[in-house]
């Protein structure tokens, strides 16, 4: 863990009181809400595993928080800090199934971070890897966009994403790449092996580099009129 900062939500304060109590010095919660079965919940949550609880009105909550949208709920609390490339490597080596890896190649939009790592949660990838420079940081924002997927999804932040591709690709990984610029589409690939799909930025896509480093080039089929779709919702 790095740095103090907050987390806003419901469920992102549920998910750090549960993954990693140790990390989190208070919660504050809404008097108002105490009642709820939510937040009757989140107070035994609390109890059980020795967090400092704070209930208080909604004008100390608004001063933490600010303009966030907090839910009557957050969490002081050490951050995790990105994972490594050595962290990659334990993670590569210690799998015991066929991987899913999703890259973000210069993602910036902290909430197109959290959207993603949420969906990645959801589908079971074993982590999410982007480059140190001109990419988005865990941050609050992305905690609650997430809706706690940060805590659960490791989030390795790498020096040189072409060269991690190609360490990936030693371990036996099959590396796709998503490109407007192709007709091939990503169901006509075999995703049964491990795969790495790569997503480029918002408004860029891969680079060049990047994607000369991908064994595949795929888009998504879309049967509308819209050019393309946002990162978040490609992932």
């Amino acid at each position: 863990m790095s740095n103090v900062g907050f987390i806003y939500g419901l469920h992102p304060v549920r998910t750090i009181v549960t993954k990693c109590p140790g990390d989190v010095t208070q919660i504050y919660v809404d008097r108002e809400r105490i009642k709820q079965t939510r937040f009757v919940e989140l107070l035994a949550l609390a109890k059980t595993n020795k967090v400092k609880l704070e209930v208080c009105d909604k004008a100390e909550l608004s001063r933490h928080a600010g303009d966030v949208r907090h839910q009557g709920a957050i969490a002081k609390c050490r951050f995790p800090s990105q994972k490594s490339e050595n962290d990659l490597i334990s993670i590569l080596e210690n799998s015991n199934r066929e991987m899913l890896i999703l890259v973000l190649d210069q993602v910036q939009d902290p909430h197109n971070l959290g959207a993603c790592l949420r969906s990645a949660d959801a589908c079971g990838v074993d982590c999410v890897i982007a480059p140190k420079d001109r990419s988005a940081s865990l941050t609050a924002t992305v905690f609650k966009v997430s809706s706690g997927a940060a805590l659960t999804v490791p989030y390795v932040q790498v020096t040189n994403i072409a060269r991690t591709l190609r360490l990936m690709r030693e371990y036996g990984l099959q590396l796709i790449g998503t490109s407007d610029a192709t007709t091939h589409s990503l169901f006509e690939m075999d995703l049964t092996k491990g795969t790495v799909i790569v997503l480029g930025a918002e408004a860029t896509g891969m680079r060049r580099l990047t994607a000369a480093e991908c064994e595949h080039l795929v888009q998504l089929p879309r049967q509308g009129g819209v050019e393309s779709l946002n990162v978040s919702v490609a992932a």
